[in-house]
């Protein structure tokens, strides 16, 4: 997060991509980052790494349904 944090202004955005092809937008909003409008908390230091958490569950896109 401090990588994105330090690359972004405010209400500017960052592209990536997950593992699933589904783009993930970190935006800056004051003190606040986003990711696909989400809010993140404070990295949790854990054993092997780093837990972000944020408020809302991120659902890939739903490929389109054809008209029967």
């Amino acid at each position: 997060m401090e990588a994105i944090e330090a690359g972004l202004a405010d209400n500017d955005a960052v592209v990536a991509t997950a593992v699933n092809n589904m783009p993930l937008i970190f935006k800056k909003e004051g003190s606040q980052i986003t990711v696909n409008g989400a809010h993140m908390k404070p990295p949790m230091l854990v054993s092997n790494g780093l837990v972000y958490v944020i408020d809302t569950v991120l659902v890939p896109p739903m490929p389109l349904q054809p008209k029967y």
